[in-house]
């Protein structure tokens, strides 16, 4: 993405549009076409030098891959300036120098606007981004951060809800009721056995005594 250019506070140029816009708004944006905003571009880029026909060919077309003729450039140079006559800007905001090429004076007030500026849209990938950044490890447990008298989270969530209490309580709980049951759960379990045993005993006292 380009920055834009505010032009002697009248206009705002957006490269990435290839339009001026009017800054106050009177009338509708003027739009340039592609390579007469790229020279106005280059323009600004290098204000207060020169900058000669072979220059902006170079960069405007050659790069590119574009092999144009001298009229293409003439062209595009007239539809720039005219358009910026249109927005009301002096007609020597690019001037010529004779035999040599053009220029954007350095009396000409550019102010860049950043591209970068704060947009609500990465603000919120932002976030999303540190939200979802993993947690904590000692080896393949989670770790917490305990504070004097703070309940860990989970905890917290279930003991402020009525008649809810938290897995790890309710185990600690069932725990605790096995053991004051095992006693009278050991005698229920062995309590049969017991009883063959007397009867086997007592059968075996019986036969010795009818059978010396």
């Amino acid at each position: 993405m380009k920055n834009s250019y505010v032009i002697n506070n009248t206009i705002k140029f957006s490269p990435a549009d290839n339009k001026l816009f009017f800054l106050n708004g009177t009338a509708d944006a003027i739009t340039l076409n592609h390579p007469a905003s790229l020279c106005f571009l280059e323009l600004i880029r290098k204000q207060g030098e020169i900058i000669t026909q072979q220059d902006f060919m170079n960069e405007i077309w050659h790069k590119n891959g574009k092999y144009v003729t001298a009229n293409t450039y003439y062209q595009n140079i007239c539809l720039l300036r005219k358009c910026l006559k249109k927005t009301g800007l002096d007609e020597n905001t690019i001037v010529t120098v004779p035999r040599k090429g053009l220029m954007l004076p350095r009396s000409v007030e550019i102010k860049i606007l950043p591209v970068a500026s704060a947009d609500p849209l990465n603000h919120m990938e932002g976030r999303l981004a540190a939200c979802s950044q993993p947690e904590p490890t000692v080896g393949n447990a989670p770790t917490e951060v305990a504070s004097p008298g703070i309940k860990p989270a989970a905890e917290q969530a279930f003991s402020d809800s009525p008649g809810v209490k938290p897995c790890a309580l309710i185990q600690g709980t069932q725990r605790k009721k096995a053991m004051l049951k095992f006693p009278h759960a050991g005698w229920k379990r062995y309590k049969t056995s017991f009883l063959f045993t007397l009867l086997f005993f007592f059968d075996f006292i019986i036969t010795i005594k009818v059978f010396p």
